[in-house]
């Protein structure tokens, strides 16, 4: 048995004790006035993430009662635990904006079937030189580029070293 105050040496001692306890025995965690443990919530969290085998038990004593006794953690006092750990949303979060705007440049897309179909072209880059624009068309093959894609066998060339 350990004695942790913090929930990550919590979380690292429950694991070790799984695995000492072996294949037929239990990870236990006791939990002792879980109220004043800050994230208490997130630790049993974590404990339903990474154990197989777990237990989860308070050391408390019930409301109106001076006794203290051992009993299982309920999972509505874990929920509590959690909601409590996050605390309240403001409304001023809850209707945030994105803070990256869209870019305003390039193509924009679109998701099949949005729309009305129709697609319009990229707008033209003004990084060319204007004799680069002059030559190709927005992207337009020349002809001589068109018979060479649609041409049934490559083109022979000349082979090296000959001539």
């Amino acid at each position: 048995m350990r004695e942790v105050d913090d929930r990550y040496r919590a979380l690292a001692a429950w694991i070790a004790a799984e695995a000492e306890a072996g294949e037929r025995g239990f990870g236990v965690l006791i939990l002792v006035e879980p109220e004043a443990l800050e994230g208490v919530g997130g630790l049993v969290r974590a404990g339903d993430r990474f154990l197989m085998r777990r237990a989860v038990w308070v050391y408390d004593a019930p409301e109106g009662e001076t006794k203290f006794r051992l009993r299982a953690v309920r999972s509505v006092e874990v929920e509590a635990w959690v909601e409590q750990e996050a605390g309240p949303v403001s409304e001023e979060v809850r209707e945030a904006t994105p803070v990256v705007p869209s870019p305003t440049w390039g193509p924009k897309l679109r998701l099949a079937g949005e729309g009305d179909g129709v697609v319009q072209p990229a707008p033209a880059s003004s990084d060319h030189s204007e004799d680069e624009d002059a030559t190709n068309d927005a992207g337009v093959l020349s002809e001589e580029e068109l018979e060479m894609l649609l041409a049934e066998e490559p083109p022979q060339r000349p082979a090296r070293g000959s001539g």
